[in-house]
């Protein structure tokens, strides 16, 4: 099974902010998703389930894989993100780490002048 299908599968189970559009996009590219069952919500950090009978884990690399090293082919994406304000989702498949998938956001070019109104109109929190 391929990692975005088990990851989107778990992610149906999830709060999280980017569940829903994991979701989208495995569907939309026609995957066929299953229902997770024993999902545990790791706050802040992730989520594990089972998925088909696969042992799924998802979220921070702290979560996923401790302090054990990274495979080589993971290297290079660690390195090109390693400064930059991105979400690394790390997946384990059976306890093996099978992709790491990488989601951001580009500052719309809008954005500055939206916060400087929004402090104008008194709002002084924004996040």
């Amino acid at each position: 099974d391929g990692p975005l299908r088990l990851l989107a599968s778990l992610e149906q189970a999830s709060h999280h902010v980017l569940a829903d559009s994991i979701v989208r996009i495995a569907r939309h590219g026609n995957l066929l998703l299953s229902q997770p069952c024993d999902v545990r919500e790791h706050r802040g950090e992730g989520l594990e389930g089972q998925v088909d009978g696969i042992s799924v884990v998802a979220g921070s690399r702290p979560l996923v894989l401790g302090n054990g090293p990274l495979p080589n082919w993971a290297e290079s994406g660690e390195r090109r993100y390693r400064d930059t304000q991105v979400l690394r989702v790390f997946v384990t498949i059976d306890g093996r780490l099978a992709a790491v998938f990488t989601f951001g956001d580009a500052i719309r070019e809008d954005a500055l002048g939206t916060v400087e109104a929004l402090r104008s109109a008194g709002i002084t929190r924004i996040v």
